[in-house]
């Protein structure tokens, strides 16, 4: 209880900074960073304050391994099965996933929070973003933080994001210019 109590307060004090123009959310680094006990304490208190839940989710292959040594199941997996995985949660890279993966989340209307020039900075790889959009998932662009990208520029993440699917799949159309609009507005 003292640990909820503390978690919570913390998030109070940022959750009193909200604007009509900024929302707050609470969110921890990543499943490796937290016991299911916290995932699960973020998602309650998401659900009390209508806010949502950030987590860096399947950004490696490494992470995902790890998670998967540590805890039996993916990422993504882990959170499905620990019936947490809703609309209040914005998975942040889901890079290394599966299209089973793609369909819980889909199924959940969880969201994801595309990061392509910190993805390819760090060197993690490609977001199934053509996956993301045949099964309806909601994405949003993000930046990632500093010390994984050095502009820290929404307007480049799309440029970025329209470029690099386009030449992984060889299809300049892949994301269409709405998709990207979309995109910087979700």
């Amino acid at each position: 209880l003292s640990m909820q109590n503390s978690i919570e307060d913390q998030f109070l004090r940022a959750y009193e900074q909200k604007t009509y123009k900024v929302d707050v959310h609470i969110g921890t680094a990543s499943v490796q960073s937290a016991s299911n006990e916290l995932l699960t304490l973020l998602d309650q208190i998401s659900k009390k304050w209508d806010t949502k839940v950030n987590l860096h989710v399947s950004e490696g292959i490494s992470s995902v391994h790890s998670c998967i040594q540590s805890r039996g199941l993916s990422p993504i997996r882990l959170l499905n099965q620990l019936g947490l995985l809703s609309e209040r949660w914005n998975l942040i890279h889901a890079v290394n996933i599966d299209e089973e993966e793609v369909s819980m989340i889909a199924k959940a209307k969880a969201h994801v929070i595309h990061c392509p020039v910190s993805n390819a900075k760090t060197g993690v790889g490609i977001a199934p973003i053509k996956l993301f959009l045949e099964y309806g998932v909601n994405v949003g662009l993000g930046t990632d933080a500093c010390s994984n990208n050095n502009t820290n520029n929404i307007l480049n993440e799309a440029y970025f994001a329209a470029l690099l699917q386009g030449a992984y799949h060889s299809d300049p159309n892949i994301i269409s210019v709405d998709t990207l609009m979309h995109w910087l507005g979700a």
